[in-house]
């Protein structure tokens, strides 16, 4: 679940607009507490 995480993450840092439809589909089988969470996640990371 981290290197998920840290993916996502790489991909709002490289093109925040066009990561949209990645974490989309990436995250499609996950609950939306999952979803804010690894957005949540994937802010902290990107801001440090």
């Amino acid at each position: 679940m981290d290197l998920f995480k840290s993916f996502i993450s790489l991909l709002a840092l490289i093109n925040p607009i066009g990561a949209i439809p990645f974490f989309l589909s990436l995250t499609q089988q996950q609950s939306d507490t999952e979803k804010r969470n690894i957005i949540r996640v994937a802010c902290i990371r990107c801001s440090a």
